[in-house]
């Protein structure tokens, strides 16, 4: 039963309405017309209520990205539902282990059309709330003139990272 479990939320995290709506559960995504309209019929409980509820089991959302990383990463509704959890629910576990993920193999993060997008965006979102947490993490695993010497994605990735004024370079 918990394999069963695991799986559907699994499908629900990478289907691109699921992974939208855990978003705006986790953080700040915006629903359109036809989504609102749909929850608005689920009950008769208010958004924060709502989130409240599903925060309560963000443990387990939380579980499912540690256990899959690697394949969240490479698709656009799993990596962002990774970065709602990393900006809004963070993890050190997490962080750790997406870092871990990203700095395996540089050359296939920034070849691969989604996983250095999602790198990216969560590098600038990081700096816009003036977080630090990933950038720190990832600074500290990576030459940052090497990852900007691979490609013009690693020389983007890198210019996210150094966005962030705060984030410490090493």
């Amino acid at each position: 039963a918990k394999f069963f479990q695991e799986m559907y939320t699994l499908d629900v995290v990478t289907n691109p309405r699921g992974s939208k709506i855990l978003q705006w559960l986790l953080g700040e995504v915006s629903l359109d017309a036809d989504e609102t309209e749909v929850l608005s019929k689920g009950g008769l409980k208010d958004d924060a209520t709502k989130k409240k509820e599903v925060l309560q089991r963000s443990p387990k959302l939380n579980s499912i990205a540690l256990e899959h990383t690697e394949a969240l990463m490479a698709s656009r509704p799993g990596a962002a539902f990774v970065k709602q959890l990393i900006l809004f629910h963070p993890s050190d576990d997490l962080i750790h282990r997406v870092v871990a993920v990203v700095t395996q193999d540089p050359k296939a993060t920034l070849d691969h059309d989604v996983t250095h997008a999602a790198l990216k965006t969560l590098l600038l979102q990081e700096s816009k709330l003036e977080q630090t947490a990933f950038g720190d993490a990832f600074a500290s695993k990576i030459d940052i003139a090497h990852w900007a010497s691979l490609s013009n994605r690693g020389a983007f990735v890198i210019d996210a990272l150094l966005t962030n004024p705060n984030t410490d370079r090493r």
